[in-house]
């Protein structure tokens, strides 16, 4: 196994190595995370967490989505290994991911097993165009939707109610 505390996640039976995530990728995964745990946290609606280890049920396999959230209803415990599928996935494209269509069809690698692994509902955000693409288990080869930064995404079945602007995913507060 590698070593010198890198980040690595299992894909195909490969090692991919997960880059540290950059300041603004950082920022849009707290903007959904706090956004998220707002609304689900004070109705018991469920758990959100960054960057956890999951198993899919795929062999040799065990991506790790940048955002997951597991339903309340599923009574998750938290455990030392790697966490069960969860209802919902997110995965926001680092620079890397974008830099060319080879880099990017690699990302959607892990996107499609999440959805073929049966994850409901997977957000995969774009920060370069500013899009949020929504796709459902089962159907990994075209999103359901893709919404703009004018547009807004919801919680579905998976967190009943919960809606966010896109634009408030790509928010970023500046200092005074």
């Amino acid at each position: 196994m590698p070593q010198f505390g890198e980040g690595y996640e299992l894909i195909d039976g490969r090692l991919e190595k997960k880059p540290m995530p950059g300041f603004e990728h950082a920022a849009i995964a707290d903007n959904i995370r706090d956004a998220n745990k707002a609304y689900a946290s004070p109705r018991k609606l469920g758990r959100v967490q960054r960057e956890a280890s999951i198993t899919i049920g795929i062999p040799r396999n065990a991506p790790i989505p940048d955002l997951s959230f597991w339903k309340a209803e599923r009574k998750v415990k938290i455990v030392k290994g790697a966490a069960p599928l969860p209802d919902l996935a997110v995965e926001v494209f680092s620079p890397g991911d974008l830099a060319g269509p080879t880099a990017f069809k690699s990302a959607m690698v892990k996107v499609k097993k999440l959805i073929q692994a049966g994850v409901p509902i997977v957000w995969v955000v774009n920060p370069d165009e500013q899009t949020v693409a929504v796709y459902h288990a089962g159907q990994p080869d075209a999103p359901v939707k893709t919404e703009g930064i004018k547009g807004e995404v919801d919680g579905e079945n998976v967190i009943p109610g919960f809606k966010m602007a896109v634009a408030d995913v790509f928010a970023v507060e500046e200092e005074d």
